[in-house]
């Protein structure tokens, strides 16, 4: 299907709002010679897995930037697009995980989405699956391993916005990560933002100054688990992303397996299709959050992100008529100033030739 031949069929049933950014994302990948949707996979060969967070995240390569021309408009589309499907991928655990335990849900996830990436991985042959890089990729898929436990757990007991904004807080701690294991000098001009978020997340584990619920604690491990796997994940920035989330979703599914045996339950068939729809949820996130960063900065794309906390919020609202307190409120935003501003004033680090 030509991308240029049903162009108009997708123009027209947009809101103008996303139809002026569609035709400009379809008219570059057209430039750029993915000319009909069943080229759209192969993009996965060129993938690499860098996420939108801070450019000291990765100081050594810092190059994806210069693959394409600069345009933030349309890393702003993709980004924004990676932030809707990450929030649906964490939806369909929501609901899920009232049906199965929360390991299986990510079993699951990881099965469906495993099934996607694998003919991708192997199409030139299982021998280009070898890396010389499997230590920091294992280290990574146990880091993305903890962070999705956490989060599915999370869900069980608050909502999914509180999930997402403390899931968010990675950036304010990857500086700390970068420091202790790298040895990189925290910037100064980072301490303010660093402060302001914190700041927050104390007042969403504390709203009212009550007990504090322990899914807020595991929400809040995921983010720094996040931070964790990220720092990692710099390690590997060359590595080709279809070989990462083939070994990702791979050894996930290794290391779950017994709770099939000792959790295993049959779900009603509709949660079958939550399921698959969170495999799918997983890849697009990751294709569009690589895609965006293309066209735009690390700093532009990072900030997009968290328009998750809005997605999530309006989710939280529609489906399971949750209306956040006036203190969350107020610690959502915190966190996401904190948060983008720590995107935003990161030095800018570039790669090495």
């Amino acid at each position: 299907m030509p991308l240029r031949r049903h162009s108009g069929i997708f123009s027209t049933i947009l809101p103008p709002f996303f139809a002026k950014p569609y035709n400009l994302v379809r008219y570059q990948l057209c430039e750029n010679g993915i000319n009909s949707f069943e080229n759209i996979p192969n993009l996965l060969e060129e993938f690499t897995p860098r996420m939108a967070l801070p450019s000291l995240l990765y100081p050594k390569h810092n190059v994806i930037e210069t693959i394409m021309k600069h345009h933030p408009i349309i890393g702003a589309f993709l980004c924004t697009l990676a932030a809707l499907f990450f929030t649906l991928l964490y939806a369909c655990y929501k609901i899920s995980n009232a049906y199965i335990p929360s390991s299986l849900t990510v079993f699951f996830q990881s099965l469906f989405s495993l099934i996607i990436v694998l003919p991708i991985a192997c199409k030139n042959g299982v021998k280009n699956l070898y890396s010389p890089m499997f230590p920091y990729i294992a280290i990574r898929t146990i880091a993305g391993l903890i962070t999705l436990v956490c989060i599915s757990t999370a869900l069980l007991t608050i909502n999914l916005a509180n999930v997402i904004v403390l899931n968010n807080t990675a950036p304010l701690f990857i500086p700390f990560i970068s420091w202790i294991g790298l040895k990189e000098k925290i910037s100064h001009k980072i301490w303010f933002p660093l402060i302001v978020g914190f700041i927050g997340i104390i007042i969403i584990l504390r709203p009212e100054f009550t007990e504090i619920n322990i899914g807020l604690l595991f929400a809040l491990i995921s983010g720094l688990t996040s931070a964790l796997l990220v720092v990692v994940a710099s390690k590997i920035a060359h590595e080709k992303l279809s070989k990462i989330m083939f070994y990702y979703f791979l050894i996930t599914c290794f290391i779950l397996s017994p709770f099939l045996f000792t959790q295993w339950h049959s779900p009603p068939y509709m949660i079958w299709l939550y399921l698959a729809l969170s495999g799918i949820a997983m890849i697009l996130a990751q294709a569009f959050l690589t895609l965006g960063l293309r066209y735009a900065s690390s700093q532009e794309a990072g900030s997009f992100l968290y328009m998750s906390v809005l997605f999530s919020g309006i989710l939280d609202w529609i489906f399971w008529k949750t209306i956040p307190s006036t203190i969350s409120l107020i610690g959502w935003l915190v966190v996401c100033l904190g948060g983008i501003l720590t995107v935003i004033l990161s030095p800018k680090k570039t790669a090495k030739p």
